[in-house]
């Protein structure tokens, strides 16, 4: 998707959210602390100059998704959607008593709700809901298909994919069937 003026929809949301400043330490803790005093403006500064990580995290995870490697801007677009959702639990549940950074507590719950995402995502076209669990073994699956697929130009058996996974036939013929 090209806009009028020649950026695509994810140029235009990188740029929106490259005028924000990543925050020092310090003004974390301040604004984890305003936060937890009920200031909304503290909540709302703390999302906006957060929002990189999120789309950092959820481009990952969109890059993941395609199989050419490519980033596909739909799916960038959710999982940077659903990464703010996560992020803005983040917020909400930071304490600087936990003694680590914000992005480090932050990372956790961004990347919590991406994957529910992507689950969530997969189970409506599969028309039920996937774990979360059995969709982490499927995406590790795929990942080790590509790779497989990629290096040597060829496709994998259902052996053979046991053999290299260290599972069972069975256990591959299972999560085979989910992934469909």
């Amino acid at each position: 998707m090209v806009s009028r003026n020649g950026h695509d929809g994810v140029s235009r949301y990188y740029n929106t959210i490259n005028k924000y400043q990543i925050l020092t330490t310090d003004q974390e803790i301040d604004l984890a602390l305003r936060i937890k005093a009920g200031d909304k403006n503290a909540e709302e500064k703390m999302i906006v100059h957060n929002l990189r990580m999120a789309a950092n995290i959820a481009r990952r995870y969109a890059v993941r998704r395609e199989p050419t490697g490519r980033l596909d801007q739909e799916d960038f677009l959710d999982l940077a959607q659903e990464g703010t959702l996560g992020l803005m639990k983040a917020v909400k549940r930071f304490d600087p008593a936990f003694n680590c950074t914000f992005s480090t507590y932050a990372y956790y719950w961004i990347r919590q709700s991406i994957t529910r995402g992507i689950a969530n995502d997969i189970s409506v076209r599969g028309s039920y809901r996937v774990p979360v669990y059995l969709l982490s073994e499927i995406m590790r699956l795929e990942k080790k298909i590509l790779q497989y697929e990629h290096e040597k130009g060829k496709k994998l058996g259902e052996e053979e994919l046991a053999e290299l996974t260290g599972e069972s036939v069975e256990i591959i013929r299972k999560l085979l069937i989910e992934r469909r």
